[in-house]
C-alpha cells in the first residue's frame, strides 16, 4: 500500500478533486434549472450562484490546506517507528512555516483519540481537536482559539501507519481569506462588485471578515442574527428560514426590503469541510435583474474558468512539490543565511557524534541573547542578523574536533561540547562570553551584547535523544543576573526539574480553579493625605487552592500567567467582578468608592482589550472617572507608543490610567512624556531602608516631586507604619496605601471597614 501510495498517491488526489470539481459543475447545473421560473427567482439564483463562485474561492483555500495535510501524512506514513514519524512531523512543519509564515501555527499528530505535539505532550482542553483526533477520513474543524492567543482551524490528515493515525496542522484563521476575492488587477471579482457587501462569518453567525462595495446597508459588526438580520428582516417565517441556515448548513436566499429598495439576501454555508465558515452577502435587486438564460451562460463560464485555474494550480502544485521534495532535506537542516545547521541537523549531526563516541562526556549547551526581540526592535532587523553571524562566527571558531553548533532560531544557539569537568566547561563558556561581550553596536556604542546558558550534561549511558536533551533545556527558565567577569550558567538538574513540575501542576489546576470559583477579589483601600479621608482601593486577586487547602501567594502563580497567557482571562474576571460589586452596592444605596484594577501587558495588547472593558463598564453602569486602570512601568516603557493609543481611548471612555510600581528600573523619560497619566503609584521598594538613610529620603522626595510635574495625583505604596505616614504627608504625597491604612480584605469585610468608618472617611 505504501509503495502505491508513493507512486499513484499523487495523480490519484488530482485525479479526486478533478472528479469533485466535475461534481460541483453538474450540481450547478442542476441547480440552475429553476433560474428561468420567475424574475424574483432568478434574482435570488443569480445571488446564490454569486455566492456559490466567491465560495469556490475560499474552498481553493481549504482545498490548498487539506493538500499540504495529506502531504505530511503521506510523509509520516512512510516512517518505520514513533521516533522516525515524530521526525517527519518537525521536518514538515518546518517546511510548512518557510512556505506558510506566520499563518501556520503548528503540526500534531493524533493516537488512540489523542492528540500530541511533536514533542510528545498531550494537547487537552479542545474539543475540535478532540473530535478531528477521532475522524476516520480528511477533515476540518471548525474556528477555536488556541493557546489562549489565535483563532486557528485543524486540518485534519489519516495516516496510514502503525504509529501515528493522522496529522493535524494548525493554520491562522487568515490563512482563509476574502482576500481571494480580488483579482491580479487589484479589483474584486464581478459577484462582489455587485453586491452592497460580502461578509465571511463564523458557524455561530459571528463576522470575521467584510467587504464593503455600496454604502446604503451598513452590516454592522458581531452577530449577523443579532445586528444585520434583525435590522433588515420584517417577516417571521423570512428569520427563521435564514437563520436556521446557519445551524443546518444549508444555503438560503430572500428578498428582504430596506425603505423602498428590494435586496436579495445569500446566506451560503461552505460546509463542514471548510471549517463550517459562511458567507452573507447582500444584492439590489435591479443588479439581478436579467435574462436568466444569459446569467446561466455566465455563470458557466465562470465556474468553468475558475475550474480550469485550479486544475492548473493543482497541476503546478504537484510538479513543484516534486521539486521541492528534492531540496526540502537541505532546507530543513541547513540555514543558508548563516551558513550553519539548524536544529533538526544539529539534532541529526549531534546524535551522530554522541552514538559514534559512547566513551566520550559531552554536554549539551543552549546559548541564549538576552532581550533578543529589543535588538530587532530597537535597532532593526538587519542588525539583529548581524548579531547572528557574529554569534555563528564566534560558535565556528570555539569549535573542536567532534563538536558541532546550530542556530535554533529566536536568538538561541546549540552547541556540542566535550565535557570532562564542570569547572573547565564553564571557564570555557566564560571566554566565549567575554568574546561576545566585545561586540559593539553601531547605533549606540554604550548598549552591550549578553548571552547565558543552558546546560546538559549527556551521560555515558544517556538514553535520551538529543532532541529530547534540547526539550529539557527548554525547561531552563534563565533569568541572567550579571556580574563584573562573569555570565549565568544553568545546569538542568534537580531544582530545575522541581520548578518545572510546580509550573506544570498551576498550569494543570488554573482553568479547573477559575471554574470552581476558586479565585477571589480582595480590596485594599487607600487614603487621601489631603483630604484626610479614604481615597477608594485597589482590586487584588487571590488564589484559595483547594487542592492544598491554602491561598498560593501572587508570586507562585501570577508570573506563570503572564508567560502562557492565562492572566487574560483572570484580569477580565477581576474587573467584571469589581464592576458587579460597585453596580450592586450602588443599587443597595450603599456608599461606594472609586476602584483601581490592573491589567497587564498581555492582557492590553488583545485585539478586543478596549471594546470588552468598555462594554463591562457600560453593562453596570459605573459613571466616568470612577474606574482607574493600572498599567505597569516595565509595560509602559517598552510600548508606550501602542500603550498612548489604548491610553487615550480609555480616556474617551472614562477611566482613569494609573502608572504602577513607578522607579523599579525600567522608567523612561521619553515615556513618561508620551504617556498622559492621571495617578503615578511609587513603589514601595522606594522606602526600603539602605546605609546611607538620608540619601533614601532625599532620592524619595526627588521621586515624588518629579512625579508631581508629571501627573495630578501621587500615591505611595507599602506605607506600613505611623512613621513612614508622617514622611509622606512631608513629602506632599497625595495618596498612601499600605496596611498602616488597611490589609487587603474580602468584599465582605471590605463593605463592613466601610460601615464601621463611615463617619471617619
Amino acid at each position: 500500500m505504501n509503495k502505491f501510495l508513493a507512486k499513484y498517491g499523487k495523480a490519484s488526489i488530482f485525479t479526486l478533486i478533478v472528479i469533485l470539481c466535475m461534481s460541483f459543475l453538474i450540481h450547478l447545473f442542476s441547480v440552475s434549472s429553476g433560474y428561468l421560473q420567475s424574475i424574483d427567482r432568478q434574482a435570488l439564483d443569480r445571488a446564490e450562484n454569486y455566492a456559490g463562485e466567491q465560495a469556490v474561492q475560499l474552498q481553493e483555500q481549504f482545498g490548498a490546506l487539506k493538500m499540504r495535510a495529506d502531504y505530511c501524512a503521506s510523509e509520516v506514513s512512510e516512517a518505520g517507528s514513533l521516533e522516525g514519524a515524530v521526525e517527519r512531523l518537525r521536518s514538515t512543519g518546518s517546511g510548512m512555516r518557510v512556505a506558510d509564515g506566520d499563518k501556520f501555527v503548528a503540526i500534531l499528530y493524533t493516537k488512540d483519540g489523542a492528540v500530541y505535539t511533536p514533542g510528545g505532550d498531550s494537547v487537552t482542553g479542545y474539543s475540535e481537536l478532540t473530535d478531528l483526533a477521532e475522524a476516520k477520513r480528511s477533515a476540518v474543524s471548525r474556528l477555536f482559539q488556541y493557546d489562549n492567543a489565535n483563532m486557528v482551524f485543524g486540518v485534519f490528515a489519516p495516516c496510514n501507519s502503525a504509529y501515528v493515525d493522522g496529522v493535524v496542522l494548525l493554520y491562522m484563521r487568515t490563512a482563509v481569506s476574502l482576500e481571494a476575492l480580488v483579482q491580479e488587477s487589484g479589483q474584486y471579482i464581478s459577484s462582489v462588485q455587485a453586491s452592497e457587501f460580502v461578509l465571511l462569518c463564523k458557524h455561530d453567525g459571528i463576522i470575521l471578515e467584510k467587504i464593503r462595495v455600496g454604502s446604503a446597508v451598513d452590516p454592522g459588526f458581531g452577530s449577523v442574527t443579532e445586528g444585520l438580520f434583525k435590522q433588515i428582516i420584517t417577516d417571521g417565517d423570512t428569520m427563521s428560514r435564514i437563520t436556521t441556515a446557519l445551524s443546518t448548513g444549508k444555503q438560503q436566499s430572500a428578498v428582504v426590503e430596506v425603505g423602498s429598495v428590494q435586496y436579495a439576501l445569500s446566506v451560503r454555508p461552505l460546509g463542514s469541510g471548510c471549517g463550517g465558515l459562511i458567507l452573507v452577502g447582500l444584492y439590489e435587486m435591479t443588479e439581478l435583474y436579467g435574462s436568466g438564460r444569459q446569467v446561466l451562460n455566465t455563470i458557466w463560464g465562470t465556474v468553468a474558468f475558475l475550474s480550469l485555474m485550479l486544475l492548473g494550480f493543482l497541476a503546478f502544485a504537484i510538479v513543484d512539490r516534486i521539486r521541492t521534495n528534492r531540496k526540502i532535506k537541505t532546507l530543513t537542516t541547513v540555514d543558508a543565511d548563516l551558513d550553519c545547521l539548524t536544529r533538526s541537523g544539529f539534532e541529526a549531526e549531534a546524535q551522530s557524534i554522541v552514538n559514534r563516541l559512547k566513551g566520550t562526556q559531552f554536554a549539551i549547551v543552549m546559548l541564549r541573547v538576552n532581550n533578543f526581540r529589543y535588538i530587532s526592535e530597537q535597532f532593526g532587523d538587519r542588525q539583529n542578523r548581524a548579531v547572528l553571524r557574529f554569534l555563528r562566527n564566534c560558535c565556528a571558531q570555539a569549535m573542536l574536533v567532534s563538536e558541532t553548533f546550530a542556530y535554533a532560531g529566536d536568538g538561541h544557539y546549540l552547541l556540542l561540547l566535550h565535557y570532562r569537568e564542570k569547572k573547565a566547561l564553564t571557564s570555557r563558556l566564560d571566554g566565549l562570553y567575554r568574546q561576545v561581550v566585545r561586540y559593539k553596536f553601531p547605533q549606540d556604542d554604550e548598549y552591550k551584547l549578553h548571552i547565558s546558558y543552558s546546560i546538559y550534561e549527556v551521560g555515558r549511558e544517556e538514553d535520551r535523544s538529543v532532541g529530547q536533551m534540547i526539550d529539557k533545556l527548554n525547561i531552563v527558565d534563565a533569568k541572567p543576573t550579571f556580574k563584573t567577569g562573569a555570565v549565568s550558567l544553568e545546569f538542568y538538574g534537580d531544582t530545575l526539574r522541581d520548578n518545572y513540575l510546580k509550573k506544570a501542576e498551576i498550569e494543570g489546576r488554573m482553568q479547573r480553579a477559575f471554574e470552581n470559583n476558586e479565585f477571589h477579589i480582595f480590596y485594599q483601600p487607600k487614603y487621601n493625605l489631603k483630604r484626610g479621608g479614604m481615597d477608594g482601593s485597589e482590586i487584588l486577586v487571590r488564589w484559595f487552592d483547594t487542592k492544598i487547602d491554602r491561598y498560593r501567594t501572587p508570586g507562585e502563580f501570577l508570573p506563570i500567567f503572564e508567560e502562557n497567557g492565562f492572566i487574560n482571562n483572570l484580569d477580565r474576571f477581576v474587573f467584571y467582578k469589581a464592576c458587579e460589586n460597585a453596580a450592586s452596592t450602588a443599587k443597595k444605596g450603599e456608599p461606594i468608592y472609586p476602584f483601581s484594577v490592573n491589567v497587564s501587558r498581555v492582557t492590553a495588547i488583545q485585539p478586543d482589550f478596549l471594546e470588552y472593558y468598555k462594554r463591562i463598564k457600560q453593562k453596570f453602569g459605573i459613571r466616568d472617572r470612577f474606574i482607574t486602570v493600572e498599567f505597569t512601568e516595565s509595560f509602559a516603557y517598552e510600548n508606550y507608543e501602542y500603550l498612548s493609543g489604548v491610553m487615550r481611548e480609555l480616556h474617551e471612555a472614562g477611566f482613569l490610567c494609573s502608572l504602577d510600581d513607578f522607579g523599579t528600573g525600567y522608567s523612561s523619560f521619553a515615556a513618561l512624556k508620551v504617556l498622559d497619566f492621571d495617578e503615578i503609584k511609587i513603589d514601595k521598594e522606594l522606602l526600603a531602608s539602605g546605609p546611607h538613610p538620608d540619601r533614601d529620603k532625599l532620592l524619595l522626595q526627588s521621586v515624588i516631586d518629579m512625579a508631581h510635574k508629571l501627573s495630578p495625583k501621587i500615591t505611595q505604596e507599602g506605607v506600613e507604619d505611623a512613621e513612614t505616614f508622617r514622611q509622606m504627608e512631608e513629602m506632599g504625597c497625595d495618596v498612601i496605601q499600605g496596611y498602616y491604612f488597611s490589609k487587603p480584605m474580602k468584599f465582605s469585610d471590605y463593605r463592613e471597614f466601610i460601615q464601621m468608618n463611615r463617619g471617619r472617611l
